[in-house]
């Protein structure tokens, strides 16, 4: 409740406000840890680092620091919007060098914070380079998910793969073409692979499992359009990306390249068709493309490179980021609730 009808209003123009005097902001750590003390239960006298950590909750402080950078990644990956200049111009930067009294100007403050979580926002892609086809041009495509009722661990391996067969075998007068994605500690990467070909990818750190699963099926539909083969058959073992195919009106940049590619698909009269797929159930191309993925994410040397982020993808790391530096502070105190408490993270719910 109190996410939902204060903390909401707390947010609002925080970036803009946040350049307030520290003793201004404190004003409102009045209201952030009163909600928190009602919601929990908690006394009066009780810290206030402890109040965080119990309810899961960040300091207005660090959440202010989110919504900065989260806006600057955003705007970056539009150099033409006319606020970009204003964000990350150094217009100001003599002036408050000469008058430090001064609040500090919006770009300062985003690198003081970068600085301090030991971060470079990365190159993003702009999404207003990409062609976005009419939605009206192009045919939602097929999806099969006849396999996605089905839970793994529910059913044995070799019967899902006997599925999977059975559910192939209808689509022999088309090419298979499998894609696959892989994040772990070492990196980012995507491939796809046919019977005469494979390519893997290597992605910007940022990059989640999601974006990197629409890319290993955007680079797939390039290869195909040049290719003479008309019928095609993409399988991937992600189901949210295989879904995510049904948007009309899609936002994310990969979502969009994909729309495109299919576009040129339609103009060629391929027959272009997805299918959803198990994972590590011994399905001969999947397991191919997903070893692909694994050294494309380790850096093999006959990888491709993909530089730029996305700026969606962004978010999802500077959270991280910043639960880590955090959780520093929280080891670092001397809080009692620590020894009952070490982690910051909310409370796991018990079933």
């Amino acid at each position: 409740m109190y996410r939902t009808l204060i903390r909401c209003k707390l947010d609002y123009g925080s970036i803009v406000y946040n350049s307030a005097q520290k003793s201004t902001l404190k004003q409102l750590d009045i209201i952030h840890n009163a909600a928190l003390r009602i919601a929990l239960g908690a006394f009066c006298t009780s810290p206030i680092d402890s109040l965080n950590c119990e309810s899961g909750e960040p300091s207005l402080a660090d959440r202010r620091k989110y919504l900065t950078l989260s806006y600057a990644s955003k705007i970056s990956a539009y150099p033409n919007n006319p606020v970009h200049r204003h964000v990350f111009a150094k217009r100001f930067q003599e002036t408050f060098n000469h008058r430090k009294q001064i609040s500090l100007p919006f770009y300062e403050r985003v690198n003081r914070i970068l600085g301090e979580l030991n971060l470079t926002l990365p190159e993003t892609i702009n999404p207003t380079e990409i062609i976005t086809p009419p939605p009206w041009t192009i045919h939602i495509p097929s999806t099969i998910l006849d396999l996605s009722h089905l839970k793994k661990s529910e059913n044995h391996p070799l019967l899902l793969k006997k599925l999977f067969l059975e559910t192939i075998k209808k689509f022999e007068k088309f090419q298979c073409i499998y894609t696959n994605a892989s994040h772990s500690e070492s990196g980012v990467g995507a491939a796809y692979t046919t019977i005469e070909s494979f390519a893997k990818f290597q992605l910007p750190p940022f990059t989640t499992i999601f974006t990197a699963e629409l890319i290993a099926i955007c680079e797939a539909l390039r290869h195909l359009n040049t290719k003479p083969t008309s019928n095609w058959i993409i399988v991937s073992d992600s189901l949210s990306a295989i879904q995510s195919l049904s948007q009309l009106y899609p936002t994310h940049p990969s979502l969009i390249e994909i729309k495109s590619e299919l576009q040129i698909s339609q103009k060629k009269n391929s027959n272009v068709q997805f299918l959803w797929c198990p994972s590590h159930i011994g399905i001969e191309g999947n397991e191919k493309a997903d070893r692909l993925a694994r050294e494309a994410a380790s850096g093999d040397g006959s990888t491709y490179q993909i530089t730029k982020s996305i700026h969606q993808d962004i978010k999802p790391a500077l959270k991280k980021n910043l639960t880590l530096h955090w959780q520093q502070k929280w080891d670092t105190s001397n809080s009692k609730l620590f020894r009952v408490k070490p982690f910051v993270s909310p409370w796991k719910i018990i079933p």
